[in-house]
């Protein structure tokens, strides 16, 4: 078969779309994760000055990830990946509420421990759930396609994450420019919460699994 054919063979399949629909509605929640690498040392530096350890913070997190994979491995290995999915981007959805109660040690300490749980909890699921997508010899090509989520999610992170630093957390102060940092995880939440929620309510058509 040509690469046109093969290409035709996958965008037709019904499958291939709903994969795509379900790696643009998980964004919302591998957001809150993203956003640790990509908002936190910037507002760790504007709040502490440019000698606070934020690469203490970002490195901490794999760390965490690594430690929790080895004490998930068994919920992994015996729940349906959907599942620790929904329960995965719902306990990310909770990992902004300590940032409510101010920027410190502490809260960061608990931010990073609840998306890291949450992130080895549910991230290595949607490459055993991806393959609930693939037909016979097309493996390799929707393996392909697990790399999906996390461009959508760089795409999106840049542009909502550089909007609320801008808006809601400037580095210099002004009349119409104040540091609003709960506007910033209330927007987190809210958008990992349209992800759960959506993930939820559209079980039926994202997890192919519940069809056979």
């Amino acid at each position: 078969m040509t690469c046109g054919e093969i290409f035709y063979e996958i965008v037709k399949d019904d499958k291939f779309w709903r994969f795509m629909a379900f790696s643009f509605v998980i964004v919302g929640s591998k957001m809150v994760f993203s956003l640790l690498f990509f908002m936190i040392p910037k507002m760790i530096t504007q709040e502490s000055g440019a000698n606070a350890p934020f690469g203490f913070y970002i490195a901490a997190a794999p760390l965490f990830i690594i430690f929790f994979l080895l004490f998930l491995t068994t919920v992994q290995a015996n729940n349906e990946p959907y599942t620790l999915i929904l329960i995965g981007t719902f306990i990310a959805t909770l990992g902004p509420i300590p940032m409510f109660f101010g920027m410190n040690l502490i809260t960061f300490v608990l931010f990073i421990l609840i998306v890291s749980f949450a992130e080895a909890l549910y991230a290595p699921m949607i490459n055993v759930f991806t393959f609930s997508f693939t037909r016979e010899g097309r493996e390799g090509t929707f393996l392909t396609l697990t790399a999906a989520p996390i461009y959508f999610t760089m795409a999106l992170t840049g542009i909502v994450g550089g909007f609320l630093l801008e808006n809601f957390y400037p580095a210099v102060e002004d009349a119409t420019h104040k540091r609003q940092p709960h506007v910033i995880w209330l927007t987190i939440i809210f958008f990992s919460l349209i992800s759960v929620t959506t993930l939820y309510l559209g079980r039926n058509y994202f997890n192919p699994k519940l069809e056979e």
